[in-house]
């Protein structure tokens, strides 16, 4: 009968500390951005069409992963159906926060002062891995990619009297979040399956937009991405291990941005 061991000491992911001199030249540059676009003779409306973005997002993800029940069966009872079952119940966290930079494509129109627009976007940060014991014999590789896309829709009003545009966001976003399960016993070890947590993930958000001059704005955005998966991480050693997961992803963004309108 397999025995299993509560994990001991499980470390979170350690979170990449940011210079203080980038954060205070990124919030300077952005701060004489909004302060230029006080300028009377540049307010009026973000002009409409297609438009090329860059912009610095502060995100903070948690991730949990939930072992929680584990089907096995040692050879030769692959043959004969016999298998057996057991609960594990090991809870892993990941949490992480990095600067990562991003870039956007979008088209946008007006309706009177209603805007509507559509954006695409590629963020680039930093891969995360993370190695726990969930067993004697067995150990869990949780990976979070730093690469991912999205497609996001945006709905908003302009008001003339702030020269400012205040819009919603919802959308979705790919990336790769795995969970892999080994077998090492100190002299023999084998490398399980990937499972891959469920995409797209769903975002929802609000922005500000101002334009600075002709075809250049800036903007500030705050986003919530989430989502909640089941799958099962499957390994072989002298016989086959599938442990059921639960997996929750949730991640907070907050976004610093130009815009040039094309």
């Amino acid at each position: 009968m397999i025995k299993w061991h509560k994990i001991e000491g499980f470390e979170k992911v350690r979170c990449v500390s940011v210079k203080n001199r980038l954060s205070q030249i990124t919030l300077l540059y952005f701060a004489l951005l909004l302060s230029y676009a006080q300028n009377p003779s540049c307010a009026k409306n973000p002009p409409s069409g297609s438009s090329i973005g860059f912009n610095l997002a502060y995100d903070c993800l948690y991730v949990k992963h939930g072992l929680y029940h584990c089907d096995y069966t040692v050879f030769p009872d692959p043959w004969t159906g016999l298998w057996k079952k057991v609960n594990t119940n090991e809870l892993f966290k990941q949490k992480c926060c990095n600067i990562n930079p991003a870039i956007s494509f979008g088209y946008s129109f007006f309706k009177n002062n209603w805007y509507f627009g559509a954006v695409g976007e590629l963020s680039f940060g930093k891969s995360h891995k993370k190695l726990a014991t969930i067993g004697p014999y067995f150990n869990a590789i949780f990976s979070t990619s730093g690469f991912s896309g999205g497609i996001r829709a945006m709905g908003g009003y302009y008001f003339n009297d702030i020269n400012t545009l205040i819009y919603g966001i919802a959308g979705m976003k790919w990336r790769n979040i795995e969970t892999q399960v080994n077998y090492d016993d100190g002299v023999v070890s084998f490398f399980g399956s990937k499972e891959k947590l469920a995409c797209p993930l769903f975002v929802i958000g609000t922005g500000v937009e101002r334009l600075i001059c002709e075809k250049l704005s800036v903007f500030a955005e705050y986003e919530y991405t989430w989502r909640n998966s089941k799958g099962t991480a499957e390994t072989k050693r002298f016989g086959i291990y599938k442990f059921k997961m639960k997996e929750h992803f949730r991640e907070h963004s907050f976004r610093l941005g130009v815009k040039y309108h094309i």
